[in-house]
């Protein structure tokens, strides 16, 4: 099921809150949060809510495993020091056993026919009988990240594990969060739900709506039309200057689609009176390679961080373990997003620009030579533009696709330097770029300026302001909408 269609909106969202609100015993409602959730995952495909249920049962049981042993560890003080060593080393491999199921699990979904068909394409010989070709289960990239971080905190001793399942696979399986995001933790969520839930003031009721009709708004009108954008591009790259205008229209296209998910799932989840975390930044105004990623993805960024970069050694180390631990941190981030050479390059072209502006630091340097706030200004479209670069490695689907986006993005300089004159095709792109990046440019200066997203802003805002922004957010919808939807772009990772 998706947010914008009409059965969420006018069906299933009605009926499950008042189904959630009937009783005020917590535990009937977290049994209708997890009813209506599997609902809302099964409605694509039901064998996706068996894997969901099968990798909860596995990371709930093995997480009460290891927090018996720390409570063996807790009492064992006078016990002699091989049986300590012993409770550690079962532990240990324990968590390794959570991290080899949920690992297994993604890879065989998410990468096993695509490394199958790279080894076809090296050795030259026929595999096909070792493919499944079953199609990825939606979200899995999603839940198993929190199914991890909850057994590896439970090891670290940061968290202590629910006794009751029901709270555990309600906080796994929360709809609004759970097909594309934010990847919440444990010590997040859980103990909202492992309490009884008021029902949610006015001004909460208020900012929910706000929060829906602004994601619904960025999804239909923005990112939509952009994605037509980018395909209008796709089929007119060979016009030099285009490839710039794909690689900016789809920057925005993803970053409305994606921050229009996370609004929408902040927005449903506070009617559920349940707070989730926030998960963008205005990204578009980073001034570094590290600024940016404090931005975008933030839920992911910072699991990564905590997970997979501090505990490999982070920057406390040598230079060449740092610059190991910095490329495999982001070659993660690259191959979390798919089965794909190019999300690899990705990564790792961010892993590059780390250490770039590592060794030259342009977001301190030119604020310290041209003054601070025009320094800022140049920093960021510095990195704008690299981000730009990012988004056409992104999203090239093959090498040839790669390389006609790369010629088309740096023939812009003909047209700069008035080499070339623009293409009619050029001009029409360019128009529509204008139409629908600068009113998300404009309200992501309003946010930067106070260093909030600008839907965060609402609360702020006079009663004139709202209602001019829900009329204006109605009517732009209605005559603007893109008439061919296209599903979150999110799903597929």
């Amino acid at each position: 099921m998706i947010f914008q269609s009409f059965n969420f909106l006018l069906l299933f969202l009605p009926l499950a809150l008042t189904a959630y609100y009937v009783s005020k015993n917590n535990g009937f409602r977290n049994i209708i949060l997890i009813i209506t959730s599997f609902i809302f995952y099964a409605w694509g495909n039901w064998w996706w809510a068996l894997i969901l249920i099968a990798s909860a049962v596995v990371d709930f049981t093995l997480a009460q495993k290891i927090n018996l042993l720390n409570q063996k560890l807790l009492i064992s003080d006078n016990k002699q020091e091989i049986d300590i060593l012993a409770i550690n080393r079962k532990r240990k491999i324990i968590l390794i056993a959570s991290i080899v199921f949920n690992i297994s699990l993604l890879a065989f979904f998410k990468y096993w026919d695509w490394l199958i068909g790279l080894i076809e394409d090296g050795l030259f010989i026929d595999l096909t009988f070792l493919k499944h070709y079953l199609p990825l289960p939606v979200a899995i990239s999603f839940y198993t990240f929190e199914s991890l971080s909850y057994t590896i905190d439970i090891y670290r001793k940061q968290f202590k594990p629910t006794k009751n399942f029901l709270d555990y696979l309600t906080f796994i399986a929360f709809f609004p969060k759970l097909v594309a995001g934010p990847i919440m933790r444990a010590h997040e969520l859980l103990p909202q739900l492992t309490q009884l839930r008021k029902r949610p003031s006015y001004r909460n009721i208020e900012m929910a709506i706000f929060l829906i009709s602004w994601g619904l708004f960025k999804k239909l009108v923005f990112a939509d039309n952009l994605g037509h954008l980018v395909d209008r591009c796709r089929e007119n790259i060979n016009n030099a200057g285009v490839g710039l205008i794909l690689a900016i229209a789809f920057s925005y296209q993803i970053y409305c689609d994606f921050s229009a998910y996370c609004d929408i799932a902040r927005g449903v989840a506070k009617l559920f009176s349940i707070r989730l975390g926030r998960n963008f930044l205005t990204p578009y105004f980073a001034t570094n390679a590290s600024d940016f990623f404090k931005r975008w993805n933030i839920s992911l960024s910072s699991w990564v961080r905590d997970y997979i970069y501090i505990p490999m050694g982070g920057s406390r180390c040598s230079l060449v373990r740092n610059i190991f631990n910095l490329y495999f941190t982001m070659f993660i981030i690259g191959v979390w997003h798919g089965a794909g050479i190019f999300y690899i390059l990705y990564g790792l072209f961010f892993a590059t620009l780390f250490l770039i502006y590592k060794v030259i630091p342009i977001h301190k340097v030119l604020p310290f030579i041209l003054g601070k706030k025009i320094g800022n200004f140049f920093s960021i479209a510095i990195m704008y533009f690299l981000i730009c670069c990012a988004g056409g490695i992104f999203c090239s689907k093959t090498l040839n696709d790669f390389i006609d986006i790369s010629s088309s993005f740096l023939q812009i300089k003909e047209i700069i330097f008035l080499k070339n004159s623009p293409t009619p095709e050029f001009i029409k792109l360019l128009y529509g770029l204008l139409i629908f990046v600068l009113p998300i440019l404009i309200t992501d200066i309003i946010g930067y300026k106070r260093n909030r997203e600008f839907v965060d802003l609402y609360p702020k805002f006079r009663g004139f302001v709202k209602i001019s922004l829900f009329v204006a957010m109605f009517y732009l919808t209605l005559f603007l909408a893109s008439r061919g939807s296209y599903n979150f772009i999110y799903f597929q990772f």
